[in-house]
């Protein structure tokens, strides 16, 4: 019997940002959860043009002023690349994924690091995920 994919939104960026999906397998979640990433290209991450993007969790997530970056490995081929979004959308994700029925602790392996690209923003961004602060 073949198992049925489902996909739970977790967090929707403000504006028309990017969506943030956990699987369901027969409306169960993973023993392992993933997140996968949801451009507005279509309705679930598994009808995106790009396919199903997971949240690669092994690799840093760079910070800049005003934009974050998301490490993500394409479920067709394997390739690790990144998407992008705005800072405004990385407290609420983050939150999101700390979730217990998200990503629990696991997402505290998740590692903000500022850009090389990132001046006093980011450093301050990255200060506050360190204190625990929501600015």
């Amino acid at each position: 019997m073949m198992r049925q994919r489902t996909w739970k939104m977790i967090y929707k960026a403000p504006g028309y940002g990017l969506r943030f999906f956990v699987c369901l397998i027969d409306g169960e979640q993973e023993a392992i959860p993933r997140v996968a990433v949801a451009d507005n290209s279509g309705t679930t991450p598994d009808r995106t043009d790009d396919g199903v993007m997971w949240i690669d969790l092994d690799r840093p997530w760079p910070v800049e002023d005003t934009r974050f970056s998301i490490p993500v490995v394409c479920d067709r081929d394997g390739r690790k690349v990144w998407t992008g979004e705005s800072c405004d959308a990385l407290f609420g994700l983050l939150d999101a994924l700390r979730k217990p029925d998200c990503l629990g602790e696991e997402a505290l392996r998740i590692r903000c690091e500022a850009s090389e690209r990132g001046g006093m923003g980011a450093r301050a961004i990255i200060k506050c995920l360190a204190l625990g602060v929501n600015p």
